[in-house]
């Protein structure tokens, strides 16, 4: 019954920051301030609705209850963590690069005036770092600044990486019904070295880093236990945390099954209208006209027709990766007949990574050092642990249980997984540095370190469900012998 209710209360309160992330980009859409005032209803009504509508099915874990030893030793670790990450966070200002320029300073210009007709957004004699870059993670803490002070307010870090490993464990109770699984999960995600470490990217470090991995750890979760709103919301919010949120976003949409997959729709398409024109006007383009949302609503019309008609035809999670692959060549060769037209942007976004496509050809001698280069980050203990080990392990032994016709449920999810990799691999072809290896050391890890959450519930679904075979295959070994 505690896990019911714990994650009840986790689930509202991720609804709420997503219905907050709504209001606030209705708001700056508008022309209008974000008061106060949304941040705390938002979030009170929705931990509200959300314990109102529990739902009890799959909820209450069932089975011997896990060693004492574990519970207490897991409880010790998370609470040790999260104080020494509140202290980093109070303690001090954002301490690297990103932190600063791309996230920081608009958390400072929202606190004071949380609206986008302000100079630091609105005059291009301003100059500032990624002026474009998604807004959800400083709106946050200017809403929480605008209660606390500044520097409470970075306590929302640290809440940030609670919600991460609570989400992974909880929801793995909630998968398998087994507490013991659930609590080694949490431990997995909790002594994860990138997100405790002090360095840029870590979870108090004031990057995004934190807050992607636990929307798409949230989107998994919510992909194993079937929840459409939940998948939405996540869908939606994905676009606005990091400007790689969109590409997760497609997959999201198309992996997810039949049952869950609108909700992703809708979400993305909530996310998607809201904020291309607030893009086009933080980089200081001229307001779009009817094109923009006629083209949006058209792409998703397009997807909405192509997953309907792959339904109608009985796709499974196969032949839906092969509509990736085959809408991917098609917005490639869009981006081709593009490049003029965004090329001539202002966005450091649009122009920079998409307005010079001949680079890709360029950096051709480079793919090998890149791929080398994102498995020795991978693979590096001191910055995701045993994480991609255990995940190469827990893949091949879904591909058997495939095989053998004993599908763990995971496959839509490493199909998921896989594509977020993929995606991480196109970015180093698309980036403007030139310097591949200075890139890789800059990047590498912080962009493998938002699909951790994803990989730690794939490997505890596989390694549930081998358990659960083995002991199947036992119990019937003993009735045979009995007969």
């Amino acid at each position: 019954m505690r896990a019911a209710w714990a994650w009840s209360l986790l689930r509202g309160l991720l609804l709420g920051g997503a219905v907050y992330a709504l209001v606030a980009h209705l708001l700056l859409y508008a022309g209008a301030s974000v008061s106060r005032l949304w941040l705390p209803l938002c979030v009170a009504a929705s931990m509200a609705l959300g314990l109102l509508a529990r739902r009890r099915r799959d909820l209450d874990p069932v089975g011997a209850p896990p060693p004492r030893w574990l519970l207490w030793s897991t409880m010790g670790v998370v609470v040790f963590v999260a104080v020494a990450l509140a202290y980093g966070s109070v303690a001090t200002s954002d301490r690297a690069w990103d932190g600063v320029v791309a996230w920081g300073l608009k958390a400072a210009a929202l606190t004071a005036d949380p609206t986008l007709d302000q100079p630091y957004f609105a005059d291009i004699a301003v100059r500032h770092h990624s002026p474009d870059y998604p807004l959800l993670q400083p709106l946050l803490l200017a809403g929480l600044a605008q209660w606390l002070g500044e520097q409470p307010a970075r306590l929302l870090f640290p809440l940030l990486w609670l919600l991460f490993v609570a989400t992974g464990g909880l929801a793995m109770v909630r998968r398998s019904g087994d507490r013991t699984l659930g609590y080694v999960l949490a431990l997995c995600l909790a002594t994860t070295p990138f997100f405790v470490n002090t360095s840029g990217g870590g979870a108090d470090s004031g990057y995004a880093e934190m807050m992607l991995a636990l929307a798409l750890i949230v989107a998994a979760a919510a992909l194993l236990l079937g929840d459409a709103v939940l998948l939405g919301a996540m869908a939606m919010v994905l676009p606005w945390i990091k400007p790689e949120g969109t590409a997760a976003l497609l997959a999201c949409f198309v992996m997810a099954p039949r049952r869950l997959w609108f909700g992703a729709l809708l979400g993305g398409l909530l996310a998607m209208v809201l904020w291309l024109p607030l893009q086009l006007q933080l980089g200081y383009q001229p307001a779009p006209g009817p094109w923009l949302p006629i083209a949006t609503l058209s792409a998703f019309g397009l997807a909405a027709g192509c997953r309907a008609l792959l339904d109608g035809r009985r796709f499974g999670v196969r032949g839906r990766s092969w509509s990736v692959l085959t809408m991917a060549m098609a917005g490639a060769l869009a981006l081709v007949v593009a490049q003029p037209v965004l090329a001539a942007q202002n966005s450091p976004l649009l122009a920079q990574y998409l307005g010079d496509l001949a680079r890709i050809g360029e950096k051709l001698g480079e793919v090998p050092a890149i791929v080398w280069g994102l498995v020795d980050h991978a693979l590096r203990p001191n910055r995701f642990g045993l994480t991609f080990v255990v995940l190469g392990i827990a893949a091949i032994a879904a591909w058997r249980q495939h095989r053998r016709g004993r599908g763990a449920g995971v496959g839509a999810l490493l199909l998921w997984l896989g594509f977020g990799l993929g995606a991480v691999f196109v970015a180093f072809l698309l980036s403007p540095e030139a310097d591949v290896q200075h890139h890789l050391r800059s990047s590498a890890s912080r962009l493998l370190s938002h699909w951790v959450g994803v990989a730690w519930l794939i490997s505890g679904a596989v390694w549930f469900r081998a358990r659960s075979l083995t002991a199947a295959s036992a119990s019937r070994g003993l009735d045979s012998g009995s007969d």
